[in-house]
């Protein structure tokens, strides 16, 4: 009995612990070159890489203003990813994002009245936030705790898009340099 138990819990644990994937496919633990592969398939091109953020926009979507997948220095690969929605989005669009968020991750764990958001916990590192930041935009932030650092969501609702890459099917070169120790 003690060993099913024992399977079981392991199974469970591994459960956790595989790929969460969210929204463009993108998955944690992606490495940088897959993800930017998602999101050319999606008609995003990087604009700018601004320490170990990477910047996307697009010209086609209608509902995403940016994605930016924030990048860890030591494996590059995704620490997690934000989807900015124009703050113009309808609320019939809105709902759709909300819809397509519990579709793909069922109802979310719980809701935080004091930050107005909608929280899944994926387990205790992983999670995705969705809210509304100041310019009445609706924001899907998939984090990773364990790097908080990289995550600077105060900066991310005031961002400007930038015009992306000229050059057509290259992915982005990351290799910012490594963070200085204030």
């Amino acid at each position: 009995m003690k060993r099913y138990v024992f399977l079981l819990a392991l199974v469970a644990i591994s459960i956790s612990l595989s790929a969460q994937k969210g929204l463009f496919d993108i998955s944690y633990d992606d490495p940088i070159n897959k993800a930017d592969s998602l999101l050319t398939q999606f008609s995003f091109k990087a604009g700018m890489i601004d320490g170990y953020m990477v910047k996307y926009y697009s010209k086609n979507d209608p509902m995403v203003e940016a994605v930016i997948l924030f990048v860890k220095p030591d494996t590059k690969t995704v620490a997690g990813w934000f989807v900015k929605h124009w703050a113009e989005n309808t609320d019939e669009m809105n709902e759709l994002v909300i819809r397509t968020m519990a579709d793909m991750h069922k109802e979310p764990t719980m809701y935080d009245k004091d930050t107005d958001q909608m929280i899944w916990v994926f387990n205790l590192d992983r999670s995705a936030h969705l809210l509304f930041v100041g310019d009445g935009s609706l924001c899907v932030l998939y984090a990773d705790s364990r790097y908080d650092e990289l995550f600077e969501v105060n900066k991310l609702h005031r961002m400007e898009p930038e015009e992306p890459a000229e050059e057509e099917d290259v992915p982005p070169e990351f290799n910012p340099p490594p963070p200085t120790e204030p």
